[in-house]
């Protein structure tokens, strides 16, 4: 039934909801701002590599609160163009991607995580005004500029010039500030238009400073060059827009414009140089291993793309596929968005994904004209930094920073919206944003049974580490029975069976079932085979799988020519010199961390050394025992600082970097004793 309120009455109404049509509208709109404001500091781990599940999780949970309350409100509808219909094709190309995958478990969670960053574009379309832009994009600012200042202080304490703050690494922390700053950079314009109060305008100018101090202070060169282009096109924006105003008001204030320019100027060159001109001077270097490691990392990627160009190898796959196209050492990530988008979901995907930033900026830029050219400057500036960072790292795969690209899509296209949006009380509950709650809620289910998992599986390995392995052997079930399309759930179950004393294969081959890509799942289970007595034959074809997945494996490769030594199959030498022959491959020169050491190296010269001096290669023995021990007292004067930053990083599980030095270093000088 249509309402017959008076328009007086309905207008207080409104009033008393600060100009919302209705509570829900404004439930959502501060959830909205809430999500803004907090998400950089909560949602800016790299979650597919480190299986932080809970902050996914409760975003997606508490977005499908946000999409309920968009259902009921009565002006909230699903706006829908060209941008919008491209987006949704593309996380339906996600969704066809996933039917491919060799790994559904992580594909699942990946398209729930970009279903709901869709949300949040659309959520900005349904609740877009002119007079909330400043909100949007205000709690944008002030969240980035809030998770900057303990970066800052960490700064100033250590002169540690690689902050990272609550993102994964300095270089994702920098693609936020990149995408950031041009945003930040208009908030006084619209401060400005708001109130008439010099004081708060000034004020308004703190996030821009803030998160440019940020930036320096991660010493990232792709999120140094990608602020600088970012800038420039909202320079260009603005110049295009206002320039007869812009040169008025410098010709008239010149003293107090040369003033602000020059402390500026001498504030940015102090913070360059204890930040990012080092990294610059190192990168016209030959020891520019960040460089080096990326070319080889993306022709590998691009080679990973090549072998499944339509549908790819499955959302968030690249950890557990890459491994097989590996040119260099190990990584979680492609450290290039729109490549790790095409191998991953397909070359389609990608298209699909830059066609709905292409529209988007179109639309945007036909605004620059008009009142709207402050948003217009601000959100192109913020797209074109992740267009460009994205060359340079994956920060598609964090979530903070999609979120700021769906917010950045939304305004500019939201700006074309010229259309008076229609009363209608009639029906209370918007079946799109009903089906929206649905879907997320059911996402956000599922994140939570995975992080529920791996809280399971954590315990397990405490437990195992205090000498229980038949406890942890227990809480490893709960994890398969909380998550059991987890392959890792079910890898750790067979390995804290194996060490109770039990049988682990059954797990070991269940995990190889729900994820036959992952060369360690292989390698469980011939470790295990091997212990239950199976034939040597049998061990090796469960080698040869592991080596498979993953050729370049220097660890896998060793512990595979271990057991062939303990067997007598000569071919372990096979193995041991492929991996020396690694040491001045790409794998060997450019390592994912430019100090790490890689003691697999080492380790195969101890074995092999004594087979070349049976062989009459005294002299190739003793110049290898000699790089292997420049390598042990490299790891040795490192070892703190590799460690720190694997732990940092992530990856001290998957890159244990000194393990056995001690052991390993003895060995080397009775071996040298030997050779003289």
């Amino acid at each position: 039934m249509i309402s017959s309120r008076p328009a007086p009455e309905l207008a207080a109404r409104r009033g008393d909801l600060w100009g919302f049509d209705s509570l829900p509208t404004l439930l959502a709109f501060g959830a909205l701002l809430a999500l803004l404001g907090f998400g950089p500091a909560s949602l800016s781990g790299f979650w597919p590599s480190t299986y932080d599940f809970w902050p996914q999780a409760l975003f997606l949970l508490l977005g499908a609160v946000g999409a309920l309350c968009l259902a009921l409100s009565p002006h909230a509808r699903a706006r829908f163009e060209a941008t919008a219909w491209l987006l949704l094709a593309f996380l339906g190309w996600n969704l066809i991607s996933v039917a491919t995958s060799s790994y559904r478990h992580d594909s699942w969670l990946e398209v729930a995580r970009i279903g709901g960053a869709l949300a949040v574009f659309f959520a900005v379309r349904a609740l877009w005004t002119p007079q909330r832009a400043l909100w949007i994009l205000g709690a944008w600012a002030v969240g980035m500029a809030w998770v900057c200042l303990p970066a800052l202080l960490d700064f100033v304490q250590t002169r540690n010039s690689r902050q990272f703050g609550p993102f994964y690494n300095p270089n994702l922390f920098a693609n936020a500030l990149a995408m950031t700053l041009p945003v930040a950079a208009i908030l006084p314009i619209l401060v400005r238009r708001k109130v008439n109060n010099s004081l708060l305008v000034v004020g308004s100018c703190a996030p821009f400073l803030i998160c440019g101090a940020g930036l320096l202070v991660t010493a990232s060169k792709g999120g140094f060059l990608a602020a600088l282009v970012a800038l420039l096109c909202t320079s260009l924006v603005i110049g295009r827009a206002k320039w007869a105003e812009i040169g008025t008001f410098a010709r008239r204030n010149r003293a107090a414009v040369g003033i602000s320019a020059l402390a500026l100027a001498l504030l940015f060159a102090f913070l360059a140089a204890k930040t990012i001109v080092p990294r610059l001077q190192q990168a016209r270097g030959a020891e520019d291993n960040s460089t080096m490691f990326r070319v080889f990392l993306w022709r590998s990627t691009l080679d990973m793309a090549g072998a499944k160009p339509l549908l790819g190898h499955g959302p968030a796959s690249f950890p557990h596929v890459f491994a097989r196209f590996a040119q260099a050492g190990y990584t979680r990530s492609a450290h290039q968005s729109w490549l790790q988008i095409a191998a991953e979901s397909g070359i389609p995907a990608l298209l699909l994904l830059l066609g709905a930033v292409a529209v988007a900026l179109k639309k945007g830029l036909h605004r620059t004209k008009t009142a709207d050219w402050p948003l217009v400057a601000g959100c192109c500036g913020a797209v074109v930094a992740l267009l460009l960072h994205g060359n340079v790292d994956s920060g598609f795969q964090t979530t903070s920073i999609l979120i700021f690209l769906s917010v950045a899509l939304a305004v500019l296209v939201s700006l074309n919206d010229s259309a008076p949006r229609e009363e209608n009380f009639a029906s209370r509950l918007n079946p799109f944003w009903l089906g929206a709650t649905l879907l997320l809620a059911l996402g956000g289910y599922q994140t939570q049974k995975a992080a529920a998992g791996e809280d399971a599986n954590q315990l397990a390995d405490e437990f195992g580490s205090r000498g229980a392995p038949t406890v942890a052997a227990q809480r490893a079930e709960e994890a398969t029975a909380l998550d059991p399309t987890s392959a890792r759930a079910w890898s750790n179950l067979g390995y804290w069976r194996e060490r109770s004393g039990g049988d682990g294969r059954a797990a070991f081959q269940t995990a190889i079932a729900l994820q036959p890509t992952r060369a360690a799942n292989w390698a469980n289970l011939a470790r295990a085979s091997d212990r239950a007595g199976q034939s040597p034959a049998e061990v090796e074809k469960l080698y040869a799988r592991a080596v498979e997945n993953d050729p370049l494996g220097t660890r896998l490769r060793l512990e595979r020519a271990l057991w062939r030594l303990e067997t007598k199959n000569g071919a372990a030498y096979d193995d041991l010199e492929f991996i020396l022959a690694l040491r001045n491959a790409p794998y060997g020169r450019y390592p994912a961390l430019a100090d790490w050491v890689n003691l697999d190296f080492a380790r195969a010269t101890v074995l092999l050394a004594p087979q070349l001096v049976k062989t009459g290669q005294k002299a190739r023995a003793k110049r290898l025992v000699e790089l292997a021990v420049g390598d042990g007292e490299r790891a040795r004067q490192r070892q703190a600082g590799n460690e720190a930053i694997l732990r940092a990083s992530g990856q001290a599980i998957d890159l244990d970097a000194n393990a056995d030095l001690e052991t390993v270093a003895a060995q080397l000088v009775e071996l040298q004793t030997q050779l003289k």
